[in-house]
This record gives structure tokens, C-alpha cells and sequence, in this order.
């Protein structure tokens, strides 16, 4: 490994130091540098430290920074007086001192900070969620300092690596951190959608004989994965098979609607099977063999149909040139469009490769082109797209699609009002309207006729090569036109095809230099041509040497042109009548010649002709204009002849489709031979030398017809490109120089002036800064593969928006609300620092969220305390409304294919901006739906087993419902200890805001059915008239507690049992606390209750528990209780036969309940928000704050709820909080888990790869027939059977369908509750889900992969054996039947003679229910506390 290899000149000042290797636990600093021992030098100075035998090595120098002594540790230098200079043994290690244990010298020498300064710094880090925003943060801390390979950096609990260090464009050890240094975050656990292209070609041989599916499967596959596993990375993946498959006009096939027209009138299908579905595995090369055996199984399943007992094939595999592969890249970008929702905060990126048997030309729709360019750009995205065929010879990836002529598109207003009278000369001088770019326009279907290419930015592309003895020389041309029949002649063909190859054109295209212009002339019809002298003659001057400047990013200018669909795909088959199909005498119009030239050139396309004029030897194509520029050396070119040629442009042209079916070659040399031909570019190319050394293989052949034409081109593959093999013959003109706006760019690396054009190219250098070294195309981008890299925050590029009327412009000012300002660390900061916090926060926020194609200028205003904030938006011509498609989608664990309906949406361009900072500066606090805020949810889950470590009260043993009870209590002061306070408030408030909780072990719709007569508890806001002491009598303080106003006595119920004159011991607590004027601790109220309890005011419920401060009843001794006559559930039912009726009727499902007059809804808080701090130890240089929203009302049988919103918080903090929470909760028997936001089956809308797996009963479950007996009103007889048998499999309540909740009460959620159509129940385990369906249609299950990705459990539970275990059960008849009549047989009834049974049921533990079985502590319905 290299070490700071850095180009400075050493300073004038030198020294001599000692150094020293120090541990971690003598000092945390990687350098230390006593001050006083390099008199002299200023503090702030770097000192380059060496060994004085490496003075010349300049990569051994380690650099230190001078501080001054006020900001060092003095204890270090006084324990150690003669330290000079000490580092860490790592540091050591890397830059040759690992054999200083001892005093060692070096020499120290002052060195200029540019000299030393890092360019680029590439960190990775895992296991975490760090947004743009964090990172931009983290990179700002790191100013200042000197940083080395392998260090571990620390902000604000974000953790990451650094990996490399780029000095002056050299990999270097170490490097300092100034503000120009540019950051790359690569990111080790990330989300991958894998897509493998099932084109034709995948059953095809390559051309050394392997199959390409076998080339994905055998090589690239296990060779990507090995890589993962020695990077240690820790991905979620999907892994989905893709193709196309064209039909013949069915009308069986088409009434089925699930196939569709192309633009081309095509009937074709789109399939997706989907092998793995976001899993998360150690070693991923476990996965080879099935995904093997699903691409073996694949054809059948997608070119077989079944018409009644027959199977026959049916349609036919596309090409991969024609296939899906954007329509593939939206369905996966559709569930990252609410990216900040169901928030993994473990994870961090989203990656999408394509593998493909191509080579990375695509026929695609122009409208979906755009809308994925946008979509890509808006995320932050980039797709890495993997070739397994060789590499082309033309520019990749390469889009082609259809557009009208942009110099016959309507213009938009805006367009024309900058022309017409206004404008300085250099602003108009471009404005031309063939210029444009074709993706900002619209037109007619019918007008869509030119051809055009593009080259995506966000597009990375790599061949894969198993040869690796073969390398990919760029000085070797290699052949990439196949012809499919002779591969296989001898393989698969029993005769020999005929095949029929076009000859060269007889005519021959002659200079005319008096007219400037090339024009078709007929030349000598006699004339021989030996084809031996001329290819020996083409290939004569490929051994030349030429100097190219080229490029390595992308490009997304348009290019028009037009080209054979298969003669360009390097592994399609041509078929004679497209090969034979050109007129050898044609004429056509410069129009159709300029539309036809395929105008996507990589570095640079040199075009030869045989002509005696030397001005026409060398033809270069910019590829940055619509001209080619001609440059040579002074040999074989007179002055004059020099002089002619710079006053010309050349335009290119070409025939049209029909006469250019063969594919001619373009090359880059002289097909003369001269020499030091140099070909120039402008702004930021670099340069490379290729030198081709290839020749022909001699073909003698007497057979051969003459060819009457010496036009013919031949192309060497170049260095950093590939290039087009598909203009046909190419006429080149000369007219007279003019300007010509820029609008088509390198592909490989543009120039900033081209970049500075309207279109969607302006974004292209946001990737730019991710490539600190050019990367040759023919290689494999592993780094990017492995470790995606989080899009750049820093870009060269500033859209132009100056252009007069192309953006609309929105202006307003925001300044810091002096009360509600939430982001300041401190009250008492001045009104400066308050502004420039604002202003950060502001930055902050455009980074987390992303702008897409706005571009926002925030000036911070001193004189005024305010920022201007301008934002600029493009005017666009094109409509922005949703792309409708359909397709079909095998998912994992389903049994076929399933239709899908989904929609593609542009990025919305009227985001809330104004709100979002009215927000950030305390004028707002109300988090929008709309807006793109993170939220999560989570759930407490009953574990399975208990722990061995739960944590009970002394000298008592508590049941497992108590445990879970005291941990939710427990859990809701981890609460109270979070809720932020400003701090100027005291600590007391905190005590104070105490987090509400309704304890019940009714359903929440059951609840919220409660008669008035037994009202949930509600605190009272009065207070006695005088306050009790400890001295007071019983009888007083028995009244007092009975008080209806100020008193805890109640009736109270706890599954089937009714308790009167109950308290519950933690409420009591806080009684005493409030109305005893000797009792001001918990403490204090716990021992006076046990007092009152050893007296004989009253006891525990069930007689197991002393008093204790939680969720336990008490109730009154009969002679302090008041009597009541004995009554059941809701009262005295004897006489009040009505009103049992009425409550029967209450507890039914609302679709079945009859009101005659809807009743005024009554208002039920379900849950309520409060502010939490998530950086309690103040790591962050920020205030962090998320919203927390908890339930208001729990059972302990069923799942506890709350989510976190935050809108300006560092993850990795909120991560770490979580983490703490979760050991608290499992204290006490309770499972932390993550869970989705929206209902699991909503999932199939956001991502189309997933689906909830269908159940259906094999045996109904039988009616519920009471025989005359009363149902008891706690037992909602709606899907009873069915949730008792999710509660058979250890499920348990997650959420309620929003239809179980009486009309006349109305629930009141403190966030947006999405809605619920079915009820849902989570496994014990947190994995899987259950929804139960109507009446006789089953259930859904779907996976929790939230909780899968994210489990700590070394042995986590199975989610798919878990549902072939419960789908096993519900098709089993005979076990189904024994568990309806098991069930029917413990139904709990109210019989006839209630009030007879009922007072034979009373006792002090309250009142039982009469049913046909027995009731005791041990029963699942009847656990007490």
C-alpha cells in the first residue's frame, strides 16, 4: 500500500524529533506533536514526518499539524517531558515505523497544505442509515484534519472507514482535509434489486461456446457474491428474473387483457418471477443452485399456455434490445419513492443492476426514457448494468428511441420570447430549435418518426469476461459482428444455411472541391477492385499510433439516427431480406442523410475514405457538436491545404435505413497511414494513446466479385470506449464554418460548456465526483457492484439558470422564530448564531430530501437576521402525467403469475419548500402529510419464551401477563426519561409529563363499546378540600377514596371477570402522593399502603400480592365497600331486559348494526404524541428531537404501539435509542420490532414484486347458534373462529380493521393512520403477519421483512416454514373440524337465570360469569393481576 505520496516541495525548515509508538489507553489522539519542540513554526503549519532514509521517498511522509499548547492535554507532557512526537502503532505500521518501540529519529520538514491536500476521500460504513444530510455533517467535521487509510471515523454515533485517499490524482496513505476535499460514501449494507435479463440470447452460446445463462449463473453470480463476502458486506437483496415474449394477433390472448401494443403495433407480454424477495444472507453463493434451478424451469413457464387438456408453445423471446429493462427499473423504483416511509435503519442506498446477454443497446419508449431519467435523478439512483457479451463497438449503454424532428416540434413559449426582441448576442446565438433535445418535447405518436440515442448517466456499465487470461487489450481489434448461422453451423444445423452477405456498393461518392460538398458520382463501371491489395491497403496504418482525447463519465445528449433493430445487437441473428433488402442506386436528400447517422460517438470517430484529396483523410466527429473538427500533423498536409480545411465544418450524413442494413466500421486511424494525426477536444479531457499492431487474416479467394468502390471503414476498439459499427456509407459535405450550438457531448467524459445546455444532460455531473480516477469501459466496475456510492454532495455543474424566461423563479424570506425556534442548542446564542444554525438546518434539509431538477439559492442575510431563499424550476413542454403498465409477476412462495396494474409517477416538482423551512425555523410544528418526513413503526410484542433474567418485584412471584403488564409500565417511564425539555426548563417538568395509559384486556372496538355506566378512567382536575394524613382513620380515608370526583374507587373489569371497589396499585400511589400531606415519595406511598393493607382496608384481588406500586387491583374490605346489589355484566339483567338487548347488540360488527338515528360520534384518543431526545450523552453538534406517538390504550394480550416522525435528526442517534429500548423491553418478556406503516397488504401497490400469500379453510367454521343461551358481550361473535385459530399458532393482535369500530365513536389518532381493511395479527416472533378476511374466505399472510433484515437472533424463526405449518392446518379437514367443535365447546355463555348464577358467583375477587366450563387462574381468558 502506498503511503501519502504527494508531489510537494519540502520546506526550508527541517528538524530533527524523536518518536514515539504510544497504546490507547496512554492517549485517543493518532498523533501527538509537542509544540515547543519545532520552534518556529506557527501553529496551523503541517510537518511532513519521514525517516532520514526515506527523505527522498516522498510517499513515507506522515503529516502532522502544529497546535498550539493551550489546546493540548498538559498531563501528557508532564508525565512525558521528553516526548516529542508519539503515534499509534497503526499509524506506525502504515508509514514504516513499526519498528520504533523505542525512541526513534525523524525528521520533520514544513510543507505547503495544497501540497498535501486530499482531492477525494472514499469512506464506507455498514449497519447503519446515514442520509446526505449526515454526511454532509460529517465531511465538514473532518475539515482541518489529517486523515489516513484504515482510520475509524466518529460523528455524532455515525461510524465509518476510510478506505482510499487521492492526492493530486494519486492513491495515497494519507491526506489533509481542507473544504475542496471531495467525500464519497460507498455504503456495505445496502438495498439491491438484482434483475437478470431471460432474453433469446440466454439459451444462446457465446462465442467460446458457453451458454450466456450459464455464463450468469456459473460465473458472474458466484465470482459478484464471493466479493460480498470478503468486503464483510451485509445487503438486502431481490433477485428477479425479467423478460418480453411477442405474440401473433390472438383474440383468445387478448380478450384475457394481460397483453398489450408496442408503438410498433407488436403484441407482447412482460414477465417477472421473482427468486428472492428482500433476504438477507451471510454467504449469498447458497442461493446459486435454486436460482439455477428456476432458470431451467423459466422458458416453460412463460412460453407455454394451456387451451384446455393441451399445452402448446406459445410467442416468442425478444431480444434484449427490445426487452423491459426500463419498465424493469420503475417497478423497482416505485417502493423507493416513499423511501422515508417504513425507514430500515440499517440500511442505506438503494442499487439496481441488470444483469444482460446484450451488450447495452435498447429499444425503448421515449416518454418512459424521460420519466426514468427523472425518476433516477430525483433519488439519488444509479444502475449498474452487467453485459455478459463482449464488448461493442459503439458507445454503452445506448438508448434509442423515437422523437419528431426537433426543428419541426412546436416551441414553447418561453423559447420564442428570449429570440424575439431581447437578448445579448451570446445568449441568442445557440437558441436554435433543431438543437433541442428531444426529451423536452411532446409530440404526435403519428409525427414520432426520426430516430434518436441517448447514453444514460445514471447508467455504469461492465462486460463480464470468465477469460481472464485473456485480457481486453485496447491495442487489439477484435471483431464484434456475429453472424448467428455460421457459429452453429456443425452445432445445430444438418445443412449448410444459406446465407447471404451484401456487397460493397458499386458506386463511389467523389469529391468535388470547387462545390465544397461531396456528391455521388458515377465512377469507371469496369473498374476491378482486388480485394487482398485492399484490405491489406485499409489495415496498412493500423500499427499507427494516434492521440485521442476521451472521457469516462456519461452522457445524455441526444443523437439522432437510425439503424437495423438487428444488425446492431452484437448477438442477433440478420435475416437475408434485411440484408439484401438496400437499392445500390438511390438517391436521397440531405434531410434523410442527416437523420440516419447514428450521432451517439464515444471519444471521437475518425471516419477514412479513400480519396486522393489528403483533406479528406481524417474526418473526427466531436461528438460536442453538430460539426466535425479535422486536425493534423504538418506531415503529408501542405500549408494551403491546412489553411482550406480549418475554414470548413464538416457535416455528416448517411443513407437511410433501408440502404445501411450492413454495418460499416469506423475507425480512428488514417486508412493512408499518416502518423501524430491528433485529434482535439476542449475542457476537461484527458488524453490516452492506443496503438493497433492487428492484422487481417489473409482470405485468397477467386470467387470474390469485384467491388466497383473503394468507400470502406474499419474501427479498432479504443481504450476507454467502444464505438458504433452501424452507419452504413457515410457522405461528408463540406460547407462553410458557422456556429452550432453544443448538443451532443462525449459520452465518456463531457465538457463543461456542453454540460451548460438546457435538458436533462444538466445533471450529469452530479455522479461526476464519485470517480476520482477515470475507469476503462471494458472493465468490471466490482467496486461499484459491492459498495455503492451515495450520490455525490458535491457537483461542478450550475444549471443555467439565468437563461431568460426557461425557469420560473419563486423568491420568499425565512427568519428564526424567536419562541418557537427548536433547532438552537441554547436560548441564550445570539441572534447571528440562531441565523446561521437556520441556514445550515435549511442546507440540511435540501440535501436529506433531494431537489431533483430545482435548484435553490439560500443567501444569508446579516443586516436583516433572515435567509432569502430563491427557487428556480425549468419550464417544461412535455406532460408530467402517470405511465399506466401492466405485466405479470410471479412473487416468491406464490403458485403462478398474477396480473399486475401499476403506475409510473414523475417526481413532484410543487414540494412544500416554504413549509419545510417554516418548520425548521419554529413558525410551524405540524409535520404534513405531504411532506417527506421519516416515520417508522414499532411494536412490543410478548415473547414466546420468557427470559431467565426478568426482573420481579422482591419476595414475589408474578405470573406472565403481571411481567408483561410492569414491562409496559416499566417501557412508559423509558418514555417520560426521553421527552425533550428546553433547557432553560427544569428537570421537575419532565417528572411532570407523565406519558398517559389505559390498561384493558378488551379489543380497542370492544372497548370503545363500553356501557356509560362503567366509563374508562379519566383523571379528575379537583382536589380536596382538605388533605389526609397518615394519622387519619381508615373509615376517613375509605371515603375519601370513594368520592366519585377525587377518589380511585371503581368497577373495574379484567378479562370475564367484573371487580367492584377496585383500585389499581400504581394509581393509588399517586393518590397518596397528591392527597397526603406527609407522603412526597413513591417510596413513601408504597409503604403506607402496605400499612392500610395489614389494617384491613384491603386486599389483593386474587390474595397473591402484598401492595405494590403497578398494574395490580386491590378492592375494598366489605365493611369499608358499599353494598350493591348483585348485577352481571352490565347490570341487574333480570329487570332490565332492554338494556341487555340493547348491549348484545352493541357489541356486534358494524355492519350489522341497525341505528335507527346516528347518534353524535363521540371523540376517543387513541394515542398521543410528545417530543423525545435522541441525543441525551449531546454527541451531535445539533439539537436532536423526534416526535414519538404511543398508545393510549393497551392489552397486554395484544401488541403495544408507537411510532417515531423526524424531520432534522441524525438516524444513527435514533438507531442507538432503539437499541436501548429494546433491551429494556426484553427485560420484562417484550420483543422490539419493526413493522410497516401501512397495512402488509397495501404492499403489493408499492411494490409489485409482493403479494400476500392466500389461505383458504379447507372446513368452515360453524355458525354461532347459542341454542337460546346469551353469548357473553365481551366475545365479539364476528370471526371468532378464525382469530381463535391465529391464536392457536402464537398470533396476536397488531391492528384492528378500521369497520370493527362502532359509528358512533370516532377514534382520534395524534398522526395519519393509513387505512386498515382487514384486521392483522403478527406472529410472537415479530416475522409474519395474518390478516383474517370476510367470513369464508380465509387469510392473507405476509412476511415482516422489516423485522427479517434486521433480527439479532442467532436462531431467528422461519417465516416460510411458519406458514407451511399453518396452511398445512387449514387444509387439513379432520384436524379443522376437531378444532371448531374445541373450540365451540369453551364458547363462554350467559345462562338464562342469570341473577341467581351471578349471586352464587360473587365473591371478594369480583363477579364470575356462568358458562358451560369452569373458570380459573391458569385459563387464557381469565389471568389475573
Amino acid at each position: 500500500m502506498e503511503s501519502s505520496g504527494h508531489s510537494s516541495t519540502p520546506g526550508v525548515y527541517t528538524k530533527v524529533l524523536n518518536l514515539w509508538v504510544h497504546e490507547s489507553n496512554f492517549s485517543k489522539q493518532d498523533v501527538i506533536l509537542n509544540p515547543d519542540c519545532v520552534p518556529g513554526v506557527k501553529p496551523g503549519q503541517l510537518l511532513a514526518l519521514f525517516h532520514p532514509n526515506s527523505a527522498v521517498n516522498k510517499t513515507k511522509y506522515l503529516i502532522a499539524k502544529v497546535a498550539s499548547m493551550d489546546t493540548l492535554d498538559s498531563e501528557i507532557f508532564i508525565s512525558r517531558p521528553a516526548l516529542q512526537v508519539s503515534v499509534t502503532p497503526q499509524i506506525a505500521a502504515l508509514f514504516g515505523f513499526s519498528g520504533y518501540m523505542g525512541r526513534k529519529e525523524v525528521i520533520a520538514r514544513v510543507v505547503d497544505v495544497d501540497s498535501v491536500t486530499a482531492e477525494f476521500i472514499e469512506l464506507t460504513f455498514r449497519d447503519q442509515y446515514i442520509g446526505r444530510s449526515d454526511m454532509w455533517r460529517l465531511s465538514t467535521s473532518l475539515c482541518g484534519s489529517w486523515i489516513y487509510i484504515g482510520r475509524s471515523i466518529e460523528f455524532a454515533s455515525i461510524r465509518a472507514q476510510v478506505k482510499r485517499i487521492y492526492v493530486k490524482g494519486e492513491l495515497v496513505s494519507g491526506g489533509y482535509i481542507t473544504e475542496e476535499t471531495k467525500s464519497i460514501y460507498r455504503s456495505e449494507s445496502a438495498k439491491y434489486f438484482i434483475f437478470i435479463q431471460m432474453s433469446r440470447e440466454m439459451w444462446e452460446f457465446d462465442e467460446d461456446g458457453e451458454l450466456f445463462f450459464e455464463k450468469a449463473i456459473d460465473g458472474f453470480l458466484p465470482e459478484f457474491f464471493q466479493r460480498w463476502k470478503e468486503v464483510g458486506t451485509n445487503h438486502v437483496v431481490s433477485i428477479v428474473l425479467f423478460s418480453r415474449i411477442f405474440y401473433d394477433y390472438d383474440e383468445d390472448l387478448v380478450n384475457e387483457g394481460t397483453v398489450k401494443q408496442d408503438d410498433q403495433g407488436r403484441w407482447y407480454k412482460d414477465f417477472y418471477k421473482v427468486i428472492v424477495d428482500w433476504e438477507a444472507h451471510s454467504d449469498w453463493t447458497s442461493t446459486i443452485v435454486p436460482l439455477k434451478e428456476e432458470l431451467l424451469k423459466y422458458p416453460q413457464d412463460i412460453l407455454l399456455r394451456k387451451k384446455g387438456d393441451y399445452e402448446y408453445l406459445s410467442g416468442q423471446n425478444s431480444f434484449a434490445f427490445e426487452g423491459n429493462i426500463l419498465e424493469a427499473m420503475n417497478l423497482a423504483l416505485n417502493p423507493f419513492d416513499k423511501h422515508y416511509v417504513d425507514r430500515d435503519l440499517l440500511r442505506t442506498g438503494l442499487s439496481i443492476i441488470v444483469v444482460t446477454p446484450g451488450c447495452g443497446r435498447f429499444e425503448v419508449n421515449k416518454k418512459l426514457l424521460r420519466m426514468t431519467t427523472e425518476r433516477m435523478i430525483d433519488n439519488g439512483i444509479g444502475l449498474d448494468l452487467v453485459c455478459l457479451s463482449r464488448v461493442p463497438l459503439h458507445t454503452v449503454p445506448l438508448f434509442r428511441f423515437n422523437s419528431q424532428d426537433p426543428a419541426k416540434a412546436p416551441l414553447p413559449e418561453w423559447w420564442k420570447s428570449r429570440t424575439v426582441g431581447g437578448g445579448s448576442k451570446s445568449q441568442t446565438k445557440d437558441l436554435k430549435p433543431e438543437l433541442r433535445d428531444p426529451l423536452d418535447y411532446d409530440e404526435d405518436i403519428n409525427d414520432a418518426t426520426v430516430p434518436f440515442y441517448k447514453t444514460p448517466d445514471w447508467i455504469d456499465c461492465s462486460f463480464f469476461t470468465r477469460h481472464k487470461d485473456k485480457p481486453y487489450k485496447p491495442d487489439k481489434f477484435v471483431t464484434r459482428c456475429k453472424m448467428y448461422e455460421i457459429q452453429m453451423m456443425g452445432i445445430m444445423e444438418h445443412e449448410i444455411s444459406s446465407i447471404l452477405i451484401p456487397y460493397l456498393d458499386e458506386n463511389q461518392s467523389k469529391f468535388d472541391s470547387s462545390e465544397s460538398s461531396l456528391s455521388s458520382s458515377k465512377v469507371n463501371s469496369n473498374a476491378i477492385i482486388d480485394y487482398e491489395s485492399y484490405d491489406e491497403n485499409i489495415f496498412s496504418s493500423v500499427t499507427q499510433k494516434s492521440t485521442i482525447k476521451t472521457h469516462h463519465s456519461l452522457s445524455n445528449a441526444p443523437i439522432t439516427g437510425e439503424s437495423d433493430r438487428n444488425s446492431e445487437y452484437s448477438h442477433s441473428r440478420r435475416s437475408h431480406d434485411d440484408l439484401m433488402s438496400a437499392p445500390s442506386n438511390r438517391h436521397l436528400s440531405n434531410a434523410e442523410l442527416s437523420r440516419s447517422l447514428p450521432k451517439i460517438i464515444s471519444a471521437g470517430l475518425v471516419m477514412s475514405a479513400i480519396h486522393p484529396d489528403p483533406m479528406m483523410k481524417t474526418a473526427f466527429y466531436t461528438a460536442k457538436s453538430r460539426r466535425v473538427s479535422v486536425s493534423t500533423s504538418d506531415d503529408g498536409l501542405s500549408d494551403e491545404q491546412q489553411k482550406t480545411l480549418s475554414s470548413y465544418n464538416v457535416v455528416i450524413d448517411n443513407v437511410s435505413k433501408s440502404d445501411a442494413q450492413l454495418s460499416r466500421d469506423i475507425i480512428y486511424q488514417d486508412s493512408i497511414g499518416h502518423k501524430n494525426r491528433n485529434v482535439t477536444y476542449g475542457d476537461d479531457e484527458y488524453m490516452f494513446e492506443s496503438t493497433s499492431r492487428t492484422k487481417p487474416i489473409s482470405i485468397k479467394s477467386s470467387t470474390r466479385r469485384p467491388v466497383r468502390s473503394t468507400h470502406r471503414d474499419s474501427s479498432p476498439s479504443p481504450k476507454n470506449s467502444s464505438y458504433s459499427s452501424e452507419i452504413g456509407r457515410c457522405f461528408v459535405r463540406f460547407a462553410p464554418k458557422q456556429h452550432y450550438q453544443q448538443t451532443l457531448v462525449n459520452p465518456c467524459n463531457p465538457g463543461k460548456r456542453s454540460l451548460n445546455r438546457p435538458g436533462l444532460a444538466s445533471h450529469m455531473r452530479r455522479w461526476e465526483h464519485i470517480f476520482p480516477r477515470k475507469i476503462a469501459r471494458s472493465t468490471m466496475k466490482w467496486n461499484s457492484l459491492c459498495t455503492p456510492a451515495c450520490l455525490p454532495l458535491t457537483t461542478d455543474f450550475f444549471p443555467p439558470i439565468n437563461e431568460q424566461g426557461a425557469y420560473n423563479e419563486y423568491t420568499y424570506t425565512i427568519s428564526v422564530d424567536p419562541e418557537g425556534l427548536t433547532i438552537a442548542p441554547d436560548d441564550t446564542i445570539s441572534e447571528e448564531r440562531k441565523t446561521e444554525i437556520l441556514l445550515k438546518e435549511m442546507i440540511s434539509q435540501r440535501l436529506a430530501q433531494g431537489m431533483g431538477y430545482q435548484v435553490h439559492i439560500l443567501t444569508y442575510d446579516p443586516s436583516g437576521q433572515n435567509v432569502e431563499v430563491k427557487r428556480y424550476l425549468r419550464k417544461t413542454q412535455y406532460s408530467s402525467d402517470p405511465i399506466p403498465y401492466q405485466c405479470v409477476v410471479w412473487p416468491k412462495a406464490q403458485e403462478k403469475y398474477e396480473l399486475r396494474s401499476v403506475t409510473f409517477r414523475y417526481p413532484n416538482s410543487d414540494y412544500k419548500w416554504n413549509y419545510v423551512d417554516q418548520l425548521v425555523s419554529g413558525y410551524q410544528d405540524v409535520l404534513l402529510e405531504a411532506l417527506k418526513f421519516w416515520r417508522t413503526r414499532f411494536i412490543l410484542i410478548p415473547m414466546e419464551n420468557l427470559p431467565s433474567n426478568i426482573i420481579n418485584p422482591p419476595n414475589e412471584a408474578l405470573n406472565e401477563e403481571e411481567i408483561r403488564v410492569s414491562g409496559i409500565y416499566s417501557f412508559m417511564e423509558v418514555f417520560q426519561e426521553a421527552i425533550w425539555i428546553s433547557p432553560n426548563e427544569s428537570a421537575q417538568k419532565k417528572k411532570n409529563i407523565k406519558p398517559k395509559l389505559i390498561l384493558t384486556t378488551l379489543d380497542p372496538s370492544v372497548y370503545l363499546r363500553a356501557p356509560d355506566d362503567i366509563p374508562p378512567r379519566r383523571w379528575s382536575t379537583h382536589s380536596n378540600d382538605e388533605r389526609l394524613t397518615r394519622e387519619s382513620k381508615l373509615t376517613t380515608i375509605a371515603q375519601a377514596m370513594l368520592n366519585p370526583i377525587t377518589g380511585v374507587v371503581r368497577e373495574r373489569r379484567w378479562h370475564l371477570r367484573l371487580y367492584d371497589n377496585a383500585i389499581v396499585g400504581n394509581e393509588f400511589v399517586d393518590w397518596l402522593i397528591k392527597n397526603f400531606s406527609d407522603i412526597d415519595t413513591r417510596e413513601a406511598a408504597v409503604e403506607f399502603g402496605n400499612e392500610l393493607q395489614k389494617r384491613g382496608l384491603f386486599d389483593h384481588c386474587t390474595k397473591r400480592h402484598r401492595f405494590l406500586d403497578g398494574f395490580y387491583y386491590y378492592q375494598l374490605k366489605k365493611e369499608y365497600a358499599p353494598q350493591k346489589s348483585s348485577k352481571g355484566w352490565f347490570g341487574n339483567q333480570k329487570n332490565n331486559k332492554e338494556t341487555e338487548k340493547n348491549e348484545s347488540s352493541s357489541i356486534k360488527s358494524s355492519t350489522e348494526e341497525a341505528v335507527q338515528s346516528p347518534p353524535k360520534r363521540t371523540l376517543f384518543e387513541l394515542s398521543k404524541a410528545i417530543t423525545i431526545d435522541v441525543d441525551p450523552k449531546k454527541k451531535s453538534d445539533r439539537k436532536e428531537t423526534a416526535t414519538l406517538h404511543y398508545d393510549v390504550l393497551h392489552n397486554p394480550d395484544n401488541c403495544y404501539h408507537f411510532q417515531l416522525n423526524w424531520l432534522g435528526c441524525t438516524a444513527r442517534l435514533l438507531e442507538e435509542i432503539l437499541l436501548y429500548w429494546g433491551r429494556s423491553a426484553a427485560k420484562y418478556g417484550l420483543k422490539l420490532v419493526e413493522a410497516p406503516v401501512e397495512q402488509a397488504m397495501s404492499l403489493t401497490d408499492n411494490n409489485p414484486f409482493q403479494s400476500p400469500t392466500f389461505i383458504k379453510l379447507a372446513v368452515q367454521p360453524p355458525s354461532l347458534d347459542a341454542n337460546g343461551k346469551k353469548l357473553h358481550p365481551v366475545i365479539n361473535p364476528y370471526l371468532y373462529f378464525e382469530i381463535q385459530l391465529v391464536k392457536r399458532f402464537k398470533f396476536i393482535l397488531d391492528v384492528e380493521a378500521d369497520d370493527r369500530f362502532p359509528k358512533d365513536v370516532k377514534p382520534i389518532y395524534s398522526y395519519h393512520k393509513p387505512p386498515y381493511k382487514y384486521s392483522q395479527y403478527i406472529h410472537r416472533s415479530g416475522v409474519a403477519f395474518v390478516q383474517i378476511r370476510e367470513p369464508g374466505r380465509g387469510y392473507l399472510w405476509v412476511n415482516n421483512r422489516l423485522a427479517i433484515t434486521q433480527t439479532s437472533d442467532r436462531t431467528p424463526r422461519d417465516p416460510d416454514a411458519l406458514m407451511r405449518e399453518f396452511q398445512k392446518f387449514c387444509e387439513d379437514e379432520e384436524e379443522l373440524r376437531r378444532f371448531w367443535e374445541e373450540t365451540a365447546s369453551k364458547l363462554p355463555f350467559i345462562v338464562e337465570s342469570v341473577e341467581e348464577s351471578s349471586s352464587e358467583a360473587t365473591t371478594d375477587a369480583g363477579t364470575d360469569v356462568v358458562q358451560p366450563y369452569p373458570i380459573n387462574e391458569k385459563s387464557e381468558l381469565t389471568t389475573l393481576n
